[in-house]
């Protein structure tokens, strides 16, 4: 849904908490194109409401001391020109694995680099709602499972398989393995990931 300060994802509980997401029981019947209004307490259609009254959902990020060698802002623009808009699907796989290069670079240079990031994740041409998500990546904020395997693999290595990283995983056709590909890299995993990222899913 396309609100005034940005678009909102609404999903079903299944679906992981995310700085996007407004999660529901049941998802209204909503079209493409449909009219919806909000006064800040609800947002409606023709006839369906939900209610927007609890707080939002952030993710945390590991210290930015664990993360010595991570990504920085300046190697991320040519990975955005390389990955931006590449692959199908709603959120193309290319943008999943920048998504979480952003997020990584986020965690590791603090407040002080997102209006570098935002301008990166800005430059990408894709699809709407993959563009809302890199945003909110070059914020420091994804869905809970990217903050939970960023974690757990500040601490153990990029390259370690822990149940967070396996839980990642499992999100979307492709999305969590990209996102996975992309958080291991900005961590300096070997970049060998990334060429097997794009031979299985970033085909355009």
């Amino acid at each position: 849904v396309q609100l005034p300060r940005g678009l909102c994802a609404i999903t079903g509980p299944a679906a992981p908490p995310g700085a996007l997401h407004l999660r529901c029981s049941v998802l209204p019947r909503c079209r493409p194109g449909s009219r919806v209004r909000t006064d800040g307490r609800t947002v409606s259609g023709v006839d369906w409401a939900l209610p927007v009254a609890a707080p939002p959902w952030s993710g945390t990020l590991p210290p930015a001391e664990r993360l010595t060698g991570a990504i920085t802002p300046a190697a991320l623009v040519a990975w955005a020109a390389r990955l931006g808009g590449r692959g199908a699907g709603l959120t193309p796989a290319g943008d999943d694995v920048l998504a979480g290069l952003l997020l990584v670079a986020r965690a590791a240079g603090g407040s002080g680099v997102e209006p570098a990031l935002v301008a990166t994740a800005e430059s990408v041409r894709t699809t709407t709602v993959a563009a809302a998500f890199l945003s909110w990546a070059a914020r420091g904020q994804c869905i809970a499972p990217a903050h939970d395997a960023l974690h757990t693999l500040a601490e153990h290595g990029a390259d370690a398989t822990t149940p967070e990283c396996t839980r990642l995983v499992t999100i979307g056709a492709s999305s969590g393995h990209a996102l996975l590909a992309g958080i291991r890299l900005g961590l300096g995993a070997n970049q060998g990931l990334l060429n097997t990222m794009m031979n299985v899913h970033l085909a355009s």
